[in-house]
């Protein structure tokens, strides 16, 4: 992940050790505030919360590429090959 950060990305050492070091310190602590709400909450109200909160993004998702779809979904390009009948 290192070398991807810096031959793909451009970091330097410092900067790619840094980020990667910062990256695996909030998913610690992020995990372990969630272990807490998981706790407090149960399983079945974590998976409500969850899926309510998938399905508006994925509506806000939808409702925003909306505007920016073609109308209509362009024809498939078929190969130059006549069919076999």
């Amino acid at each position: 992940m290192p070398y991807l950060l810096i031959d793909h990305y451009g970091f330097d050492a410092t900067g790619a050790g840094l980020g990667l070091t910062s990256a695996a310190l909030l998913w610690a602590a992020g995990a372990e505030v969630q272990g807490r709400l998981g706790d407090r909450l149960g399983n079945a109200r974590i998976t409500l919360i969850g899926t309510t909160l998938f399905a508006a993004a994925a509506l806000v998702a939808a409702e925003t590429g909306r505007d920016s779809a073609p109308a209509a979904a362009p024809p498939r390009y078929t190969s130059a090959r006549p069919s076999r009948q």
